[in-house]
């Protein structure tokens, strides 16, 4: 599934393949992806001014108008060949001939054509927090964001109104790095708890990016390699101290973690 690594390596993939101040097609495919806006709206081949990302969303800049796209579970972004019929939205670039598609095999991803002015009110409409990736903010902030929180961490940490851009795999996975339970409450966590929280998170996200970068994400839930230390690895040794790994369901999702390192 798409977090935020895996939408920071499609948003720079876009950022390649479609910026440089470069003239544009835009062709919707399937107009049930696009939720607000009309691709008429850009006028014939607008030019790309930039590609950045917001949490887990990427966002293609035109002259007036931002496409921002949310990749939901299987969907993102492949250049030509690709199969025709998962393609919903194409991009060809003018003067290069590159062609790219957002592929969605599930159809659950979703677009939407946003004034550039309304950016900022877009995501504010949807709350999201300041972003987990890149900044590494000190343990203070962390305890600050989640103070209202009082369920277990694991659950908590997926609420992007507190940090945005934190899924479920990296919410696993942080907790062990960090060596605390994913049951632990957040009222339970001092602030030398959430420093440590705050250095795995970032050091994940980067390594992430580093190990999984390139043209196509293959999703591990969609049959690619599993890069993950504890997640989706219920029953195998815990890299750290060689116990079984254990997977339950927090909040309907599932969380792995070692019940050794994780006391």
């Amino acid at each position: 599934m798409p977090e935020l690594p895996e939408v920071e390596i499609m948003t720079r993939n876009l950022r390649g393949w479609l910026g440089g101040q470069s003239l544009c097609d835009v062709e919707l495919n399937d107009p049930a992806v696009l939720r607000e806006g009309a691709v008429e709206m850009l006028g014939e081949q607008p030019r790309v001014r930039r590609v950045f990302r917001r949490a887990k969303y990427s966002c293609i800049e035109f002259e007036d108008h931002t496409l921002v796209l949310h990749f939901r579970m299987t969907g993102k972004v492949i250049r030509w060949p690709w199969d025709p019929a998962r393609h919903r939205i194409r991009f060809q670039m003018v003067s290069a001939g590159i062609r790219v598609g957002f592929s969605d095999t599930r159809r659950l991803g979703e677009a939407w054509l946003v004034p550039k002015a309304s950016v900022d009110a877009f995501f504010e409409a949807r709350n999201l927090g300041p972003d987990a990736w890149p900044d590494r903010r000190e343990g203070a902030w962390w305890a600050e964001r989640f103070s209202r929180k009082r369920g277990p961490v694991k659950p908590a940490l997926l609420d992007q109104a507190c940090v945005a851009g934190i899924g479920n795999i990296a919410a696993s996975e942080i907790c062990w790095r960090a060596g605390i339970s994913p049951r632990r409450t957040c009222p339970t966590l001092t602030v030398g708890d959430w420093d440590v929280i705050a250095k795995h998170t970032v050091a994940f996200m980067s390594e992430t990016i580093a190990a999984e970068a390139s043209e196509e994400i293959v999703y591990v839930n969609a049959g690619g390699a599993n890069p993950f230390d504890v997640y989706g690895r219920e029953g195998e040794p815990c890299p750290t101290c060689g116990s079984v790994l254990s997977r339950f369901s927090q909040s309907g999702r599932s969380t792995f973690f070692c019940e050794a390192c994780q006391r």
